[in-house]
């Protein structure tokens, strides 16, 4: 864990420069650009290649849905295998803050044809800390971080390339 953790703070720290797209130049621009969001962006990388708008929960079979638009036909690696990894990991506040309650990811590769806009999903199922809740109507927060290529490693985690969401989650019976 130790090491990866390394990685990953060399590979931030060699392309900071990516997280300045067009999308995050400033301020009052974020603002507009959060409009485009189902619940309130709480960070913004680089989303030339990748965003995530929305998230939602499942919450009698216990799944997280995260739509990631694909917005470049490369970028992504080979046509074929092995291509490269969209991460989401997902928190929830069950009352004391943020904590980790799903990770999954969806594989992507250049495309073969065609053009962009496509839609993938990363469909996680909520660990125990969620799942072992009941199920009475309560509504929580949440947290859903999409990551191109480096695994989340926390709630407040700020991927280079991707983004985070802010949103209501209600544990409906």
């Amino acid at each position: 864990m130790a090491e990866a953790l390394t990685v990953q703070a060399e590979i931030c720290a060699k392309y900071q420069f990516c997280a300045a797209d067009g999308e995050a130049l400033a301020p009052p621009y974020f603002d507009n650009v959060s409009r485009e969001y189902c619940g309130k962006l709480s960070y913004l990388g680089s989303t030339h290649y990748e965003r995530m708008r929305c998230c939602g929960y499942d919450p009698q079979k216990r799944l997280f849905g995260c739509p990631i638009e694909v917005k470049q036909p490369y970028g992504f690696g080979a046509a074929h295998f092995p291509g490269s990894h969209e991460y989401v990991l997902t928190c929830v506040d069950l009352g004391a803050g943020l904590t980790p309650v799903a990770l999954d990811d969806v594989h992507l590769a250049n495309a073969v044809s065609g053009s962009p806009d496509w839609y993938f999903a990363v469909i996680a199922r909520a660990n125990e800390r969620l799942a072992g809740q009941r199920l009475d109507g309560r509504t929580l927060r949440a947290r859903s971080i999409l990551s191109w290529g480096l695994v989340p490693t926390g709630c407040n985690y700020s991927p280079i390339w991707g983004n985070a969401i802010d949103y209501q989650i209600r544990l409906d019976p």
